[in-house]
């Protein structure tokens, strides 16, 4: 799946997408270019909402998804309609052109005579489709040619991921939203996944089609753009490494923001848990793919930036242990953001009902316990006591923060201090480390030794006096 512009011609927008067939060598153990076959060739008037997404379900049939064409709002009208253009859904065909199972093409793409941007020029090729069947089981069929045939889903906007998990027989879509919603949606046979007149369960100003092409879809999980921008994923779990982790789970990630969840299906409201939250992001750079190997064990595509030939492929691995503690609070990983104090997952914020005086400074407290994918072990446990001290287990991490007002007239006059670590270890060991935070309180550096620090302390009458915080 490829998009590639006409020859001769510079354009940003106006391009082709193709689907193409190469033999693979096995000698070389490599792709043979000069082996190349168009299956589809569609003139695409914008670059954006592309779909690409491709795979083979265990019938033996091909699933490529195609995005809406671009512009706002599905300018084009692609999204609820299968009597154009190969746009807004998913497509399903026999690359093995199987009588028994197919059967020929009977109507080729075209362009809407009717789009107002980036019309194809008239000297330009024809859209087409050959080389291939159409399933007999597709949902939609006219045997006089009125329709695209391929078609196995519609109403998607940008389904730039999906995944067929062969236990489930189920297809995953992640589907970039506009505005407002990220979905992702098991896709059917037969599935109307609702865009444009719905993005995700939100109704936009398209009105619902009457009547409906399909069945309405919904999808299984959504989220706003207040959170996070751009679905990447999801696919189900079906490895061994960290079977005990994410068994059967759903991974899905977000372009823009760097974050990996895991989506739990419970037979009620689906259980989103964020595996990492520190994923490359930039400009043409970071997650944009999920793929697996022959094990089932999960690969992550890592884009490198703009004309960069730095993107790799990585994998899941556990956290590595640092040898030093970081130099900033930031690199810690225990809050998201610091100017709100957002934490990370895992993360639980606790007060005291007795807290120490300490030169009158505010405090805020938080826990971190170790776990390890497995609830409940004694290892993990929290040992009471009524009387005595309690027991943490090892690695359990005590965060406490100090800030100060620094002006009796202004409750928001507000000086960060320093932020300290409490770490226990086996057998009841502790250690602790602390970070200064700097004049901005943009951020804390580690402390390597003891600091008297002087403050203005702005008093109720307007008289100012140094105070000193050690």
């Amino acid at each position: 799946y490829s998009r590639r512009a006409f020859a001769g011609v510079d354009d940003n927008d106006r391009t082709y997408w193709t689907v193409s067939r190469f033999a693979w060598n096995p000698t070389t153990q490599a792709i043979d270019p000069t082996t190349e076959s168009i299956l589809i060739s569609q003139y695409d008037p914008h670059r954006y909402h592309n779909g690409g997404a491709t795979f083979f379900g265990d019938d033996g049939f091909l699933y490529i998804t195609a995005g809406d064409g671009g512009l706002g709002g599905d300018a084009l009208d692609n999204s609820q309609r299968i009597n154009v253009g190969f746009f807004g859904g998913m497509l399903r065909i026999d690359v093995d052109n199987n009588p028994a199972k197919s059967h020929p093409i009977r109507r080729p793409p075209t362009e809407d005579p009717g789009w107002e941007v980036n019309v194809k020029p008239e000297d330009w090729p024809i859209s087409f489709s050959q080389g291939y069947g159409i399933p007999n089981t597709n949902p939609w069929q006219d045997p006089g040619g009125g329709i695209l045939e391929e078609f196995y889903a519609i109403g998607l906007r940008s389904p730039h991921s999906a995944h067929f998990d062969p236990p489930t027989d189920e297809i995953w879509v992640g589907d970039v939203g506009e505005a407002n919603r990220e979905e992702l949606t098991r896709v059917a046979n037969g599935s109307n996944c609702q865009w444009a007149y719905k993005e995700g369960t939100r109704s936009t100003s398209k009105n619902k089609p009457v009547p409906l092409m399909g069945r309405d879809m919904p999808p299984v999980y959504e989220y706003p753009h207040t959170e996070w921008a751009s679905i990447i994923g999801g696919m189900r779990y079906r490895g061994t490494k960290w079977n005990s982790f994410l068994a059967d789970k759903v991974i899905f990630g977000d372009h823009v923001t760097g974050r990996i969840w895991n989506l739990e299906l419970t037979g009620g409201a689906p259980v989103v848990s964020e595996m990492l939250s520190s994923f490359d992001t930039g400009y043409k750079k970071g997650l944009c793919g999920f793929s697996t190997d022959s094990a089932g064990e999960i690969y992550m595509m890592n884009l490198g930036g703009a004309s960069s030939p730095n993107g790799k492929i990585m994998k899941l691995a556990l956290p590595a242990i640092s040898a030093e503690p970081p130099q900033f609070l930031s690199q810690t990983g225990v809050f998201t953001n610091l100017a709100t104090f957002a934490t990370a997952p895992g993360v639980i914020p606790y007060d005291v009902p007795n807290p120490l005086w300490s030169d009158a400074p505010a405090k805020r407290r938080w826990v971190i316990l170790p776990n390890d994918g497995t609830f409940n072990t004694a290892a993990e446990d929290i040992v009471f006591s009524e009387e005595g001290n309690w027991v943490f287990p090892a690695g359990t991490v005590f965060v406490k923060h100090f800030e100060v007002n620094t002006d009796a007239n202004n409750p928001t006059a507000i000086r960060r201090l320093e932020t300290r670590f409490l770490i226990c270890t086996a057998g009841g060991g502790k250690y602790g480390v602390t970070y200064k935070w700097n004049e901005q309180g943009t951020d804390a550096e580690l402390m390597e030794q003891g600091l008297d620090e002087a403050y203005s302390y702005s008093k109720g009458d307007g008289s100012v006096e140094q105070r000193m915080w050690a």
